[in-house]
């Protein structure tokens, strides 16, 4: 019985000691496997802390964003002063603005305008829905998209103060920005005759909120001629893109910009 132990205990002995041989002759591999797996988690936990901080970094983004912001102090709108004497770049709509821009440098040789000949307008053509003292039926005027690179859209305007006469930012087609303006309230006197009807005014629309994205201008008007509404026309031009705005500072307690919430 004895025997038998011994003869189990030394077997368990040599048993042993093979196992410890076999493992000290595989610590290399073992040691590789786990250096593999190792360097596996730590290179996907690189990765990851990479993608993270590329996704979230908010300079990279303000960069981005901002990238487009022009480094001139006024940036041209395709045929903004509608100096082709065409709509080319718009689309108009409805019969309000006809099929091609009214010739002030025309018009003022032949007296057609109210009272006292058309002024402080640089080009010759226009958009509006004025004809020869009446106003045309109702109609939108609306401009090719264009890239917002500049804070300010500044143009020229001559507009009553009429809930359906107002100039729209559209962003993909939608209205963002509705701005109606009075122009008739800032003085223009000739020889001391009130001109408000056939002097164009510095207007400015604030787009920064639109920086680097296509938006487009829109025209409106919805007032439909009659004798009692012939005053209530629109004219605008010289649209362009500005760092700064132009409206005079008694022109911006008249203007009602209202921001459409999506």
């Amino acid at each position: 019985m004895d025997k038998k132990i011994g003869f189990a205990v030394g077997g368990a002995i040599i048993i042993v000691l093979i196992l410890i041989a076999l493992f000290s002759s595989k610590s290399g591999p073992t040691s590789f496997m786990f250096s593999t797996k190792s360097t596996s988690v730590n290179t996907t936990a690189s990765t990851i802390s990479t993608v993270m901080t590329a996704s979230t970094t908010s300079p990279t983004t303000t960069v981005l964003t901002t990238s487009c912001i022009s480094q001139s102090s006024e940036t041209y709108i395709y045929n903004g002063n509608f100096d082709t004497g065409t709509y080319e770049g718009w689309n108009a709509t409805g019969l309000g603005f006809d099929n091609a821009p009214f010739n002030i440098t025309k018009a003022n040789s032949e007296g057609n305008y109210y009272g006292y000949p058309w002024s402080n307008y640089v080009g010759s053509y226009v958009a509006t829905t004025y004809q020869g003292g009446f106003v045309r039926q109702v109609g939108n005027l609306t401009s090719d998209p264009f890239e917002v690179v500049q804070p300010y859209l500044n143009f020229r305007l001559i507009s009553p103060q009429n809930n359906k006469l107002y100039i729209e930012i559209l962003h993909d087609g939608n209205p963002e920005i509705i701005a109606h303006f009075n122009t008739y309230s800032v003085p223009s006197i000739q020889n001391g005759n009130n001109t408000s009807q056939s002097t164009f005014v510095n207007a400015s629309i604030p787009i920064s909120t639109l920086l680097c994205q296509n938006v487009s201008i829109r025209i409106v008007a919805d007032v439909v001629g009659t004798i009692a509404t012939k005053n209530y026309y629109i004219a605008a031009g010289d649209f362009y893109m500005g760092k700064t705005a132009t409206a005079p500072s008694s022109l911006a307690s008249n203007i009602t910009i209202t921001p459409v919430v999506p």
